[in-house]
């Protein structure tokens, strides 16, 4: 049964590849492959090329190291078992359901064959975990080791499912390995109890740290890590024997828990159609949407009354945008407030100042990393764009209102990060470099620019999405890889080369105006005043591109490019 299994496996990896190089002849797939490829030469393998920056990305091989790699397979081999599902369901594709599950097969071959299946995927990330930091594994360690790990991984999930029919259920699980997990710890505490010690009574930094490696080595320690030090060895030996007797070793160990996988005979295939329709559910979403709803029951802004489809728009983007992505805002905005608080806690001149250079970096970050995580307007509703064409809206209305959601949300944490910084700097004094940020001249530019320039990013993204729709919509096939990554940058390339060119025009007349306003009193009325044309040049070139861009939207063919990518 293994031979056509294998043949599977290997003749479904090959179409694969075969189907990524067919659509190489497509222009956007061969640019986007070759950015990709570049971006990974210039910083990543070429710099490995090198014999000092070899050195220098590896992990230590050193026995501290294995150390630390033992202690986080421990931790994954525990807490797996904490995990809340127990139907013991194993992913599997559509056409995977359809073909094993009626064949005259064991439920032993199944798993042999999802083994097989993670093969080629795991052999590709254990080249690049090696590329990129455990060298010393050759590879083969690495992939040894995740081969065994993910064999683990299907024992434990069946296990679990085992462990339900014995009506031991998630919380009991949670329970033991809460306290198992507070033993070790505890353990651990006890053993290294002479080093905290010492660490107390010694003003030696260097020393103490030298003495760390040395809680590793007790007894109870060294047999708690007995079998996550066989995976630490494999993925970084510090000899060649080390990775020969650790490979070896692994082997037997993944024969072993793959028999006691198979002699659970747990009844896996409902919950494995029920587990492969919530993968399948998911990642369709995920690719055709590009977002997950994190917070379903998060209420509209606002109750919807009669009104015209443009503040419906509006109405749906902003919903869409509380329900799946204010998250991040949120956390972005929280962590700069608690850098404030502190701050103004701790009163320290160099901490004012490193909070006003984060914020000054976050303020200028912002437009483009709001606009990237805030995708509910055009990006979001491209693959319906058949029912977007039947509203009866112009084309510029409809793309103002699909922008405007995320434009009010980016708009007011622009503002907000601008204002608290400005705050932030005022408090350092004039004395500071960055004091200039708390000057009414710098607030009223700044606030002033702060709208025009979020609506021009938002629109420079939207306009992707019209103008080349095959490059806002990804396929089932290019969620990742050489083909996304190198996309992603072409698109960011023409994004800052298109807000240059847009920003120039207004840069060119404020930047006269505002030293003339300078000779004549830095009161914030002519500052104003000398914003004000420039301002203007930046809304015209907004209307401008508004109509441009309605136009070229209702001449877009539903049936063309937007199908095929989809």
């Amino acid at each position: 049964m293994i031979r056509p299994l294998w043949f599977v496996t290997t003749r479904s990896f090959k179409n694969r590849l075969l189907s990524r190089l067919h659509k190489l002849r497509s222009p956007r797939y061969a640019i986007s492959m070759v950015a990709g490829l570049a971006y990974l030469w210039f910083f990543a393998f070429r710099r490995m090329l090198a014999t000092d920056a070899g050195r220098n990305v590896s992990f230590p091989a050193t026995g501290f190291g294995l150390d630390v790699i033992s202690l986080i397979a421990l931790a994954a081999m525990i807490f797996v078992w904490a995990l809340p599902d127990q139907g013991g369901g194993l992913t599997f594709t559509e056409s995977e359901v359809q073909f094993l599950f009626p064949a005259p097969i064991r439920r032993r071959d199944l798993l042999l064959y999802k083994i097989l299946r993670q093969q080629p995927s795991i052999l590709i990330s254990a080249t690049m975990v090696s590329l990129f930091g455990f060298r010393h594994s050759r590879v083969v360690g690495l992939w040894v080791a995740f081969v065994v790990l993910s064999i683990y991984f299907t024992m434990a999930s069946l296990g679990r499912a085992r462990l339900k029919a014995m009506r031991i259920g998630f919380f009991s699980r949670l329970l033991i390995v809460c306290v198992a997990t507070a033993a070790i710890v505890t353990l651990l505490v006890y053993d290294a109890r002479g080093i905290f010690s010492r660490w107390t009574q010694s003003t030696d930094v260097g020393l103490s740290l030298r003495s760390l490696p040395s809680m590793f080595h007790t007894p109870w320690v060294k047999t708690l890590l007995f079998v996550p030090r066989i995976f630490a060895g494999a993925a970084q030996p510090l000899t060649i024997q080390q990775l020969l007797v650790s490979c070896g070793s692994l082997i037997v160990l993944g024969v072993f828990f793959f028999e006691v996988a198979a002699k659970l005979n747990v009844s896996f295939e409902d919950a494995s159609l029920e587990a492969s329709q919530k993968h399948a559910d998911t990642t369709g979403n995920s690719r055709r949407l590009g977002r997950r709803v994190m917070f379903r029951r998060i209420p509209p802004p606002f109750r919807l009354k009669a009104a015209g489809p443009e503040v419906a728009i509006v109405w749906k983007n902003l919903t869409a945008a509380l329900r799946m992505s204010i998250a991040w805002v949120v956390i972005v905005l929280a962590i700069f407030g608690a850098l404030i608080a502190d701050s103004a806690i701790v009163g320290s001149q160099g901490l004012h100042m490193s909070v006003t250079a984060i914020g000054l970096m976050l303020a200028a970050l912002f437009p483009f990393l709001g606009s990237q995580a805030l995708r509910q307007d055009l990006r979001l509703d491209l693959p319906r764009i058949e029912l977007l064409k039947s509203y009866p809206i112009r084309g510029d209305r409809l793309v103002l209102a699909e922008i405007a959601a995320p434009a009010i949300i980016v708009s007011i944490v622009e503002i907000i990060i601008l204002s608290a910084t400005a705050i932030t700097s005022h408090v350092t004094g004039s004395a500071s470099k960055l004091a200039f940020i708390g000057s009414p001249e710098f607030i009223i530019i700044a606030l002033l620019f702060a709208i025009p320039i979020c609506l021009a990013q938002l629109l420079i993204q939207n306009a992707v999405a019209i103008l080349i729709p095959g490059w806002a919509i990804q396929s089932g096939e290019e969620t990742r890889g050489f083909v996304n990554l190198g996309q992603r940058l072409v698109i960011l390339g023409g994004n800052l080369l298109v807000l240059a060119v847009g920003l120039l025009p207004a840069a060119v007349v404020f930047v006269p105006l505002y030293l003339l306003a300078r000779r004549f009193g830095s009161n914030a009325f002519m500052l104003a005043m000398s914003t004000a044309p420039a301002i203007a040049i930046l809304l015209t070139e907004i209307w401008i591109a508004l109509r441009f861009l309605g136009a070229q939207f209702d001449q877009i063919d539903i049936t063309n490019e937007i199908d095929a990518a989809l």
